[in-house]
């Protein structure tokens, strides 16, 4: 079977390691897979193509010339390819393939796939709210519309989104790769003179409003008035000094020999072992990946309530209101005055929590499914 992936770009944020993860696997089912990235090429492009999984990159920047341009191209890529399912990733690419298709592949099957809750809704851009409106006065058009997470999904609905479509389809980790590592954490703190007994709160993710950081920054600032022996570690794009609204947000709040900032990483899976607690401060989320791979390395969590993140770290994290640096600081405050071995039991009890309800598996095993279902129902 032929699947052809769109996705609005390859920046390496949640949706398009998803992707990566989920194509790789498929490749286990005897699935042959070919991408088109919406963006410019990057960096992850690569990634897919170690897989043998070939990258088609339209670097389209916005524009009405350049979207016919895209309609072109896909077409192309679609009449050489002959896939016999379409999968889109996030809104651009979801209605870049509805385009594409046209009206004499009107039957080539279409899933769509959306990456984010709508809790931000009214904070969103003008451009992206009229996408999502867009797309929800033509979803009737798509065979399936897949959901990483229940809430997502009653959002979307409730703006218009077809109703007969839906699917909650949640993500999936690769439990080799993200694991708990004694070894991994030494070689992390040695490197950045972290002494062992300093506690390290951590987060994964790009810059954006979306993560929330200055909620965590607020936080930590309180936190750093009752306890000295605390290290903020960030991770992801944009998190860098040479940013400069994100050093004035930090400094405003937190002294900078307090702050570790390591932008975006290839290989998370060696820096979560390192943390004694990861904390999500989103004010919107899809699915967080950072939390499953940090609960997949046994860290224990909090985050906030957004998304899919109560459900996914259910009773093995602490979940707190959004937007309130109050409540993530005294759960903060709690899991580190409960001492390292109720932590590591909470991240014990995490990482089980991945194995055994987010397995890469079981949900790759599911997206099959659902392209052969696809098929046989047309």
């Amino acid at each position: 079977m032929k699947i052809l992936h769109c996705i609005t770009g390859l920046s390496g944020d949640g949706a398009q390691g998803m992707l990566l993860r989920l194509a790789r696997s498929l490749r286990a089912w005897g699935l042959q897979q070919e991408i088109v990235n919406l963006g410019p090429r990057s960096n992850l492009a690569r990634s897919f193509e170690d897989a043998d999984i070939p990258v088609h990159s339209l670097s389209m920047n916005g524009g009405l010339l350049d979207a016919c341009f895209g309609v072109r191209e896909l077409r192309r890529i679609i009449s050489q390819f002959q896939p016999e399912v379409m999968q889109g990733w996030m809104y651009h690419a979801n209605l870049m393939l509805l385009a594409g298709r046209g009206q004499g592949r009107s039957r080539l099957p279409l899933l769509w796939n959306i990456r984010r809750g709508l809790d931000d809704y009214g904070e969103l851009g003008k451009k992206t709210r009229f996408l999502i409106q867009l797309s929800a006065h033509v979803s009737w058009a798509a065979g399936r519309i897949l959901y990483c997470s229940a809430e997502s999904r009653t959002q979307h609905e409730q703006l218009g989104f077809s109703k007969g479509a839906g699917v909650v389809v949640e993500n999936g980790f690769d439990t080799a790769r993200f694991k708990p590592s004694v070894a991994r954490r030494k070689e992390f703190r040695c490197e950045h003179g972290i002494p062992e007994n300093q506690i390290v709160i951590g987060i994964v993710g790009r810059f954006d409003k979306a993560k929330g950081h200055k909620f965590l920054f607020d936080a930590f600032a309180e936190l750093s008035e009752r306890f000295k022996n605390i290290t903020l570690l960030c991770v992801g794009r944009g998190m860098e000094w040479r940013n400069v609204e994100l050093q004035r947000l930090i400094e405003l709040r937190i002294r900078r020999e307090q702050v570790l900032l390591l932008g975006e990483q290839s290989a998370p899976e060696y820096i979560y072992p390192a943390m004694d607690l990861y904390c999500s401060s989103s004010i919107g989320e899809g699915f967080p990946n950072a939390v499953s791979e940090a609960m997949a390395c046994g860290v224990s969590c909090v985050v906030t309530d957004t998304g899919a993140s109560r459900l996914l770290v259910d009773d093995s994290g602490v979940v707190v209101p959004t937007r309130s640096s109050g409540a993530l600081s005294k759960a903060l405050t709690r899991l580190i005055e409960c001492g390292a071995a109720e932590r590591i039991s909470m991240g014990t009890r995490a990482r089980a929590r991945i194995e055994r309800h987010f397995s890469l598996e079981a949900v790759s095993a599911r997206y099959a499914r659902l392209y052969m279902e696809s098929v046989v129902t047309g």
